[in-house]
């Protein structure tokens, strides 16, 4: 994800950007794969497998998305930030 976003902005540009834009790409590459894989398990390969994966990636794909920005992602970033404080100290 890093590098999708170091093609889009630079050094100067501001960080809640380069965050937004990591939560989009990531989002973005997770919701389909997992909806699939929850479409996969509940139905197998029928004839409203592809009907059913679409309904319900319209639904998720906002909620992940917000999920991601609003709650998750913050929260793993002070787990990190709590678990190596030396480490980023140093740095």
């Amino acid at each position: 994800m890093k590098k999708l976003v170091a093609r889009i902005f630079d050094e100067n540009d501001k960080p809640v950007f380069k965050l937004l834009a990591t939560a989009g790409f990531t989002v973005s590459l997770m919701a389909p794969i997992m909806t699939f894989y929850v479409s996969f398990y509940h139905l197998g390969f029928s004839s409203e497998f592809l009907g059913h994966w679409l309904s319900k990636l319209v639904l998720n794909f906002p909620f992940a998305l917000c999920a991601q920005v609003f709650y998750v992602g913050p929260l793993v970033r002070w787990i990190f930030r709590s678990l190596f404080k030396k480490q980023l100290a140093t740095n």
